[in-house]
C-alpha cells in the first residue's frame, strides 16, 4: 500500500512478552542488521531493547525505536514488527502501542489543538479501540483538560510558550495524549492503541498520528493578535473606582482636571469654568469621588476654596481588554482528514469488527 505519510519525524514504542532481551537482539541485529542497545540509546539512531512491568506475561519487553520518518521509516518498522512476530513474539490486554510524533517546530496552539481535537473526537478513536484501551489507568480520557484548553485558547496564543501550555495544567503522561513526552522529547505520544505485533496495524496507527498532527496545525491566518505599544507608566498610583460608580460628563472633566493638577490647588472657580458643574454643585461632586473611590479626605482635601488629588490619580478607563484578538481553531470533521483512503477504510472495518465484538 503507497504511503501517504510526511516527512515529519516518528517514533514508535512496541510492548510484548513471549521473548527475552537476547532474542530481540538476535532477531533485530542478526536478522535484519539494524543497530540495537538498551534504555537510552534509541536517540543514538539503535532499536531500544529493554523490560516493561506494565506488560503481564513471561519475558516482557518493549521495543523502542529510533526517530524515524517517511516511507523508509515506515519499511523499518514493518520489518522489525514481522520479524518479531515469526520469533513469537506475543501482545495481550495489558500491552500498549504508543507513537511519538515529532513536534519541536509546534507553536503553542498547535499543541493545545491537538488535544482539544483528540478529546473532540475521542468517541471515535475509542470506537477504533478494543475495550481494555478506551479508558484505563495507562490512557486516561482527555476530554476534561482539551475542554480547559479550548477555553484557555486565546491566552496560550498570546503566551506562545509551548512548555507553559504542558505544565499549565499539570499533566501526566498517562492519558490518550501525552504532552509530557513534548518536555522530555519534543513529542506529541499517542498512548492508546493496543499491543500489536500485525505490522499493518502498526504503521497504520503510525501514519494516522503523523496526519493527524499535521492536520491539527493552526495557520498563522487564523490567528490575530493585536499588539499594543507600552505605555507610560503613570506618575502617581492610579486608583479605580467601585463597579457601581458610573461618571457623568461633568464628572469625567472633573476627574480630567484634578488627574492633570496633583498636588497642585485646583479652585473652586476653574473647576465651574472647565467643568460645567454649579458651584453650588462643587463639593457634592467631590464627596462623590472621595466615597466612590475610597480615598476619604485624605486622597482629595481641600484648602479653601481650592481641591486636589494628594499622589494619586483617579482612573476611569475601561477594563484592560486587548481587541481585535483571536484564534481560529482547525476544528477538524472527523479525525480522518488527509488520510490515504486504504487507511480510512480500515479504520472503518476496525471499527465495524470490534462493534459487532
Amino acid at each position: 500500500m503507497p504511503s501517504t505519510i510526511s516527512s515529519r519525524k516518528f517514533g514508535v514504542e512496541i510492548e510484548g512478552f513471549g521473548l527475552t532481551d537476547r532474542q530481540i537482539e538476535s532477531v533485530i541485529s542478526n536478522e535484519l542488521g539494524l543497530q540495537t542497545g538498551d534504555w537510552g540509546s534509541h536517540r543514538d539512531g539503535c532499536w531500544e531493547i529493554k523490560e516493561d512491568g506494565s506488560v503481564s506475561g513471561d519475558n516482557p519487553f518493549e521495543v523502542a525505536s529510533p526517530p524515524l520518518s517517511g516511507e523508509d521509516g515506515l519499511r523499518q518498522v514493518r520489518e522489525v514488527v514481522s520479524a518479531l512476530a515469526r520469533a513469537g513474539a506475543q501482545v495481550n490486554r495489558t500491552c500498549g502501542l504508543h507513537v511519538h510524533v515529532d513536534a519541536r517546530d509546534l507553536k503553542s496552539v498547535d499543541l493545545a489543538n491537538v488535544v482539544i481535537q483528540y478529546g473532540r473526537h475521542e468517541s471515535v478513536f475509542d470506537a477504533m479501540m478494543p475495550v481494555s484501551r478506551r479508558n484505563n489507568d495507562y490512557c486516561r480520557s482527555v476530554r476534561d483538560v482539551a475542554d480547559t484548553l479550548r477555553r484557555n485558547i486565546l491566552t496560550i496564543a498570546v503566551n506562545n510558550n509551548t512548555s507553559d501550555v504542558v505544565e499549565a495544567y499539570a499533566w501526566e503522561r498517562y492519558h490518550k495524549v501525552n504532552l509530557a513526552a513534548y518536555l522530555t522529547h519534543g513529542t506529541i505520544e499517542f498512548r492508546q492503541h493496543s499491543g500489536s505485533i500485525n505490522h499493518e496495524k502498526v504503521t497504520n496507527w503510525i501514519q494516522f498520528c503523523v496526519n493527524f498532527v499535521e492536520q491539527c496545525i493552526v495557520p498563522t491566518t487564523n490567528i490575530t493578535l493585536t499588539v499594543e505599544p507600552p505605555q507610560a507608566a503613570p506618575p502617581y498610583p492610579m486608583i479605580r473606582p467601585t463597579a457601581r460608580f458610573i461618571p457623568s460628563p461633568e464628572a469625567r472633566l472633573l476627574i480630567s482636571l484634578l488627574n492633570s493638577s496633583v498636588n497642585q490647588p485646583v479652585s473652586v472657580e476653574t473647576i465651574v469654568r472647565q467643568t460645567g458643574i454649579s458651584e453650588s454643585r462643587v463639593a457634592a461632586h467631590i464627596a462623590t469621588l472621595r466615597r466612590s473611590f475610597n480615598i476619604g479626605i485624605s486622597g482629595l482635601p481641600h484648602r479653601g476654596d481650592t481641591y486636589f488629588l494628594r499622589n494619586l490619580m483617579l482612573d476611569i478607563s475601561p477594563p484592560s481588554i486587548t481587541p481585535a484578538e483571536r484564534v481560529r481553531l482547525t476544528d477538524l470533521q472527523t479525525p480522518f482528514v488527509g488520510l490515504a483512503n486504504e487507511i480510512v477504510s480500515f479504520y472503518q472495518e476496525r471499527t465495524m469488527e470490534l462493534a459487532v465484538r
